[in-house]
């Protein structure tokens, strides 16, 4: 991942990774920049018929974190933080930055989340053209439902 750099132009940069399950989704760019005080939008194409459409970020030295839901099977989201909105398509979905500050450089997540056939056991996750540079802590996470 590309990080800020501080001694340059104090430019954001923002790397967009996709994190799958049985469907795919994938970043238009994988590198977005943008100056501070100014707006950015990151966005994703994905296939198929996800249950929830999710962002996160990951700060360097953080695991990520959890912006935002921006689409589930029943068209709704959850509140985002005041300068992060989330728009979605039947194919895409956008996550825009207002007022971007050099704390919001990250490495940012779009990821599916989908409803996994129990009789299956296990989820694949898929990375194209993966090299050296996006080495990364993968996470797997099963949510219970009382």
């Amino acid at each position: 991942p590309i990080w800020v750099s501080y001694y340059f132009s104090r430019r954001l940069l923002m790397n967009l990774l996709l994190v799958t399950g049985l469907e795919t989704i994938r970043p238009d760019q994988p590198t977005m920049s943008t100056n501070e005080k100014h707006s950015t939008t990151l966005s994703c194409t994905y296939d198929g018929s996800p249950f929830s459409l999710l962002w996160y970020r990951q700060k360097p030295g953080s695991r990520p974190e959890f912006l935002l839901r921006a689409r589930s099977q029943s068209g709704s989201g959850s509140s985002p933080p005041a300068r992060f909105q989330s728009t979605t398509s039947r194919t895409s979905t956008e996550l825009s930055i207002t007022n971007a500050t050099l704390t919001d450089s990250a490495l940012y997540y779009c990821a599916l989340r989908v409803v996994v056939d129990k009789h299956k056991g296990h989820v694949d996750l898929l990375i194209s053209s993966a090299v050296l540079s996006d080495s990364v802590l993968y996470y797997c996470a099963r949510t219970t439902v009382l």
